[in-house]
């Protein structure tokens, strides 16, 4: 993806600490060196999900925020015959024809735009010139690689003179994530990036793709921990997590006709079907139904400012993704109970598709000090024997052109 690790209390990255300004000048000064002509520069988010884990596949709702870092991505027609691809942070540079079939496999980090370039199909402006940058950890479960594709998406709709729809460009994104890239994941982190707005977090039903933005509490901070542990969500038990849920649904369904999707199960329904879907279903469908359950209260807590509801809510999301679905590990668990630990924390759950990458945690301004960080992330590497991150992340940034 297009991220580099983040610099902060013990993050050995780069370019994450960087200065938005100092990145967008090291990318247009690469696009020129590279390519020999002045580009223009597209932006998109990378998110958090605070709550409805694994619910966007399953039809169910998901409460994202954008984050103030993303993807950019540097784009100039160009003369040849051929597209190119480069990177500021990965290795790896490619030079396609339109119609050049190559498995992503082999394309590495440029799968993800060249899954844009090939859904976009005659609507793409041509052989183009492509170089892109960020400040996401990669893998870290923020989304840096929806991020990239709907940067990509946005950025070639424009630079082929197209209104751009962000729904459309989500839609673009997802299309590629899922077709040629091949990670069977929900529209929750297109979306997120594509139309999320600052000051907001997105409350998305990824059933009927209807969604409310919603003020996000201003004294409230969020707390990005990184694990640091490498992860690839294509050959992970991501794709197994999904099967598993299709599996669930089939046999509802096969009990309910009018049951949709998986998240609109009731718990009664789970429990009168156990004996049909086993140990191991059984678990999965329990998670997605008592997650959405959870979130049919958040609109709620929000509108009530209950920070504390609004913990207990996240923290019971962790522990289901630990004990019923099944996709935390060691060191992620270690860091929720860690900061939790700490007054002013309200909860904390990984965050996205776990085994490995991130935790968010809701803090009150103020709370979690730099000594209380320092010893946390000593205690983990005491454990672990590698280095955690602490990220303060920004919230709010939207999809867009920025002006060099």
């Amino acid at each position: 993806m297009a991220g580099q690790s983040a610099k902060h209390s013990g993050d050995h990255g780069d370019s994450t600490g960087k200065a938005e300004s100092q990145l967008l000048q090291d990318l247009v000064d690469g696009f020129e060196q590279r390519f020999g002509t002045r580009p223009r520069i597209f932006f998109a988010p990378g998110r958090v999900n605070l709550l409805g884990a694994h619910l966007d596949y399953n039809g169910g709702k998901v409460l994202p925020v954008a984050l103030g870092r993303g993807t950019y991505v540097a784009l100039a027609r160009s003369d040849r015959p051929t597209s190119r691809f480069a990177s500021l942070d990965l290795p790896g540079e490619f030079e396609m024809e339109p119609r050049e079939d190559t498995a992503a496999d082999l394309l590495g980090w440029a799968s993800y735009p060249v899954g844009v370039w090939r859904a976009l199909g005659d609507r793409c402006p041509g052989p183009f010139d492509f170089l892109v940058a960020g400040n996401l950890p990669r893998g870290g479960g923020l989304s840096s690689s929806a991020s990239l594709s709907v940067a990509t998406a946005f950025g070639l709709l424009s630079l082929g003179g197209h209104g751009v729809d962000l729904e459309e460009a989500a839609q673009l994104a997802w299309s590629a994530e899922t077709g040629f890239v091949g990670v069977q994941c929900g529209i929750m982190d297109q979306y997120a990036s594509a139309i999320s707005e600052e000051g907001r977090v997105l409350l998305l039903d990824c059933h009927s793709r209807t969604y409310d933005l919603l003020p996000f509490a201003e004294d409230l901070e969020l707390v990005v921990l990184d694990t640091r542990k490498p992860r690839n969500l294509v050959t992970s038990a991501f794709n197994e997590r999904v099967s598993e849920c299709k599996r669930a649904f089939e046999i509802l369904q096969a009990c309910d006709p009018d049951l949709a999707v998986l998240a609109h199960a009731g718990l009664d329904q789970v429990e009168e079907a156990v004996g049909e879907l086993g140990p191991v279903l059984g678990k999965r469908a329990r998670h997605v139904v008592e997650e959405s359950a959870r979130m049919a209260k958040v609109h709620e807590v929000l509108e009530a400012d209950d920070h504390a509801a609004l913990g207990d809510l996240v923290r019971a999301s962790h522990v289901s993704c630990r004990d019923l679905y099944e996709v935390s590990c060691d060191e992620l668990d270690f860091l929720v109970d860690g900061v939790c630990e700490y007054d002013g924390v309200h909860g904390a759950r990984l965050t996205g598709a776990g085994f490995g990458g991130c935790v968010v945690a809701l803090v009150e301004p103020g709370s979690f000090s730099q000594d209380e960080e320092t010893a946390l992330l000593q205690a983990y590497r005491e454990r672990f024997g590698f280095e955690a991150a602490v990220l303060r992340l920004e919230l709010g940034n939207e999809v867009r052109e920025i002006e060099v």
